[in-house]
């Protein structure tokens, strides 16, 4: 049976809690619910961008440290925010035979573990996005986002191969942008 409830019953039932929001509602949501989100995981698949497509973090704290702030006791996870949603409506995303690659950025193993098993679960093959000791330092490498608001890292030859993105197309733009 598919049913709904408060979001209090959904952060309390699940053991990884999606927060799908848009930016600036995310750690409020959070902060709300702190208690029931204690111990849990949250996979975070926001871009902090607005209008323009310009980053709203600059010169702050990012978004997944927003998240992991308002709720201290969670364990923040960034993961499948860097496609079009026309990719995941493909089932699953592959692109010239292969699986699509999702950066999946944390600081705690057995969250780590949990995204990495829904990544493959959605028919993905997970990628290890940055070591990261705080959920600031969440940060892929640039040619991943066109703009999606992470910051701008230099990527070496071998972790440009790990990002793939289907021929034609910058990694980030919409199949409909590229033509597809």
């Amino acid at each position: 049976m598919v049913g709904y409830g408060s979001l209090e019953a959904a952060a309390r039932f699940g053991e990884v809690v999606l927060v799908a929001l848009p930016y600036g509602a995310g750690a409020d949501v959070v902060g709300a619910l702190r208690a029931e989100l204690d111990g849990k995981v949250l996979l975070d698949c926001s871009n902090p961008v607005g209008p323009g497509f310009l980053l709203l973090t600059e010169g702050g704290p990012s978004a997944a440290r927003r998240l992991a702030g308002a709720a201290p006791g969670a364990h923040v996870v960034k993961a499948f925010n860097l496609c079009h949603e026309d990719v995941w409506r493909m089932a699953p995303p592959v692109f010239d035979g292969r699986p699509l690659a999702v950066p999946v950025c944390g600081d705690d193993d057995t969250a780590l573990v949990r995204v990495r098993e829904l990544v493959r679960d959605a028919g993905c093959e997970p990628v290890s996005g940055a070591a990261s000791n705080a959920p600031g330092s969440l940060r892929p490498p640039p040619r991943c986002t066109s703009g999606s608001g992470w910051a701008n890292r230099p990527m070496s030859r071998r972790s440009r191969r790990r990002w793939r993105t289907p021929r034609g197309r910058r990694a980030g733009e919409s199949p409909r942008a590229a033509g597809a």
